[in-house]
C-alpha cells in the first residue's frame, strides 16, 4: 500500500523509538499508522522507477539546465493537470541558480554516475570476499 507521511509520531512518550517514527496516512479504510522511518517504510516508486532522493543527470538542455547537470528527485510532477504526460514526469531540483524542473523520467533524466562509473540499479559482481559476501556474489547498486 502507498501512504502519505503526515507528520512526526503523534505520541512522543508512547514508544521508546518515537524519534524514529512518522505518522503515515494510508487512506480511507486503512487509516493512519505510526511507522519506523528507518525500517518500516521507503519512498514510493515514481515515474520511471525513480524515488524521492535519487540523484539524476539531465539528458537534455532545458531552460537553465544543461545536459549532464545533476539534480535530486523531489517528488512526482506537482501539477497533474499541467502536462498531458504528467504521469511520466518527476520533479527534480537542480540546485541554486537552476531550480526545479518537471522532467520526463524516460527520456529527460537518468540515474547520476556514482563512484566507479556505476549507476543506481546496476547489477554488479563482488571481486573479493567481504563479511557475508563471497567473491562472485551478484548484487544491485542501491545508491
Amino acid at each position: 500500500d502507498v501512504g502519505t507521511v503526515v507528520g512526526p509520531h503523534p505520541n512522543p512518550g508512547g514508544a521508546a523509538d518515537h524519534a524514529e517514527r512518522v505518522s503515515v496516512d494510508f487512506g480511507e479504510g486503512k487509516g493512519r499508522a505510526n511507522m519506523r522511518a528507518t525500517s518500516h517504510i521507503e519512498h514510493a516508486l515514481l515515474a520511471g522507477g525513480f524515488r524521492k532522493g535519487d540523484l539524476v543527470a539531465a539528458l537534455i538542455d532545458f531552460s537553465d539546465i544543461s545536459k549532464g547537470d545533476v539534480g535530486t528527485v523531489v517528488g512526482p510532477h506537482p501539477n497533474p493537470g499541467g502536462a498531458a504526460d504528467h504521469a511520466e514526469r518527476v520533479s527534480v531540483d537542480f540546485g541554486e541558480g537552476k531550480g526545479r524542473a518537471n522532467m520526463r523520467a524516460t527520456s529527460h533524466i537518468e540515474h547520476a554516475l556514482l563512484a566507479g562509473g556505476f549507476r543506481k540499479g546496476d547489477l554488479v559482481a563482488a571481486l573479493i570476499d567481504f563479511s557475508d559476501i563471497s567473491k562472485g556474489d551478484v548484487g544491485t547498486v542501491v545508491g
